[in-house]
């Protein structure tokens, strides 16, 4: 009658155990597909992306540092940025490093065809 009692398993083998299943499960769950976007491509009309190109093609050939066009524009700082990215992603924008601030950029519109 000297039996040892069972083992029982430890909290880390019970965590393991229990993620290990969650993980199982949430893979066998289907999830549907995105619906698709309702927003059209290209640049909204009213959007800070489309404020921002309206006023470097109004300066051009001026460059214009981001302070600039945060102020021209009434727009974020981070919407102006993200406009900003978006443009020159697309060719339509081009950036030099200012030469007051190395850290900063001037920015200029590409004159040339709708690149939308």
């Amino acid at each position: 009658m000297n039996a040892s009692p069972p083992k029982l398993p430890s909290i880390l083998e019970q965590m393991m155990s229990i993620s290990a299943s969650a993980a199982t499960a949430k893979a066998d769950v289907e999830r549907p597909p995105w619906p698709p976007n309702p927003f059209p491509k290209g640049i909204r009309t009213g959007s800070a992306t489309e404020k921002v190109l309206q006023a470097l093609k109004a300066a051009h050939p001026r460059w214009l540092e981001h302070w600039e066009l945060m102020q021209i524009t009434g727009r974020s700082r981070g919407a102006v940025s993200w406009g900003m990215r978006y443009l020159q992603e697309r060719g339509m924008v081009r950036s030099i490093r200012s030469a007051r601030h190395p850290s900063y950029l001037r920015y200029k519109s590409v004159p040339g065809e709708n690149h939308e």
